[in-house]
């Protein structure tokens, strides 16, 4: 009796023994799980558009970089581009190649980040529809969604203005000069910072000043300001707006270089996004802005204001007063290439002089 009792009492403890084991084993899952489900991998994303402003039929580079900064290797499965993006543009390539595409805006990928290290996806795509489109990209990497905004301006082809140096000395037709200034358009002024990459961060290269030209955010400046010089590439542009005659400027604005032209140093960027990368709406800005003149109709002698920071005098907009001394011509443009004045223009300077009846940008120097 007491042999049947004590196997059964064995019996007993090996059956808890494994339940417990089981128990035990099954919690130790769902803790793993649920560990894994709150600690996903941590990616970074990282978007890079050239050209974010394109003409239609012209083709744009769409960058993406996926940093893995986890200890795994990460999966990324699936891209989803912005959808009214894709109203404005066809993909034309894919690399590396996606394995499939579901719907109109989602790319189907198995692709490997180890940890540590990252993987770029290229999208070519052509311009077709003209407009602002924003939005948000986000990839998927098992559990977890990461998302950065995205922005390109597609402009219509066909508005374009082609203009070609004519080898001809007769006049030709210029600007229509814009109504008269009045008072001293200082609000319209800004301070151009060129941020360079310093020990993993950005800092100040140089600056030089520019002029707001229309009220959604072109503003006219030195080419030698925005562009990169042989020891410097140039990372970012921050555009500090004038706030007071007597304050410095507040960086409020990042831009892109539309157009520049290192021979004539002359370039016009435009306002893109606020400091943070998030894009602006353009056509919301409503910035004060000076409007462009005929330099056809000054004359020896006529006053001229240059306003700008330059790179001594203290932080705050100064005022230089001259007047019109003389012109010069340029093989290939017919005219009046460049002005000549009597005010003395320190470096930085590098925005605009104006006259009563018109208004005309000034090359200056950049400053250090």
């Amino acid at each position: 009796m007491s042999r049947d009792r004590n196997f059964w009492i064995g019996c007993g403890a090996i059956l808890l023994v494994l339940v417990c084991g089981v128990f035990l084993l099954g919690g130790g899952i769902g803790v793993y799980r649920l560990l894994r489900t709150q600690n996903p991998e941590p990616l970074a994303l990282h978007l890079r558009i050239n050209p974010s402003t394109v003409p239609t039929g012209q083709t744009f580079n769409l960058q993406i970089t996926i940093a893995n900064e986890g200890s795994r290797t990460a999966r990324i499965s699936r891209l989803r581009l912005p959808n009214n993006l894709l109203q404005g543009a066809v993909i034309t390539s894919v690399s590396p190649l996606e394995i499939s595409r579901d719907g109109a805006t989602d790319l189907v990928f198995d692709l490997a980040v180890d940890p540590g290290s990252s993987e770029t996806i290229s999208i070519m795509l052509q311009g077709q529809v003209p407009g602002d489109y924003a939005g948000s990209l986000e990839i998927e990497a098992g559990d977890q969604r990461q998302a950065a905004q995205a922005r390109v301006v597609i402009i219509d082809a066909a508005a374009l203005i082609q203009v070609t140096p004519t080898p001809t000395l007769e006049p030709t037709p210029t600007l229509t000069p814009g109504p008269p200034l009045g008072a001293i358009p200082f609000p319209a002024v800004v301070e151009i910072f060129a941020m360079v990459q310093g020990d993993n961060r950005l800092e100040d290269g140089w600056n030089g000043s520019g002029s707001i030209i229309s009220p959604d955010g072109l503003i006219l400046t030195n080419a030698h300001v925005v562009l990169p010089d042989k020891y410097y590439d140039v990372k970012q542009l921050q555009i500090g707006i004038t706030v007071g005659d007597d304050k410095p400027p507040v960086r409020r604005y990042i831009a892109e270089v539309i157009q520049a032209d290192p021979r004539l140093d002359i370039a016009v960027i435009r306002i893109s996004s606020d400091l943070t990368g998030h894009p602006v709406d353009s056509s919301t800005l409503d910035l004060p802005y000076v409007p462009l003149g005929n330099s056809d109709t000054l004359s020896l002698g006529d006053s001229l204001t240059i306003l700008g920071y330059p790179g001594i005098g203290g932080e705050t907009i100064t005022l230089t007063r001259g007047e019109v001394s003389g012109f010069t011509s340029e093989l290939g443009r017919a005219g009046r290439a460049f002005i000549k004045t009597s005010a003395t223009i320190a470096g930085g300077n590098s925005n605009l002089g104006y006259h009563r009846r018109w208004q005309q940008r000034r090359p200056g120097s950049r400053s250090r």
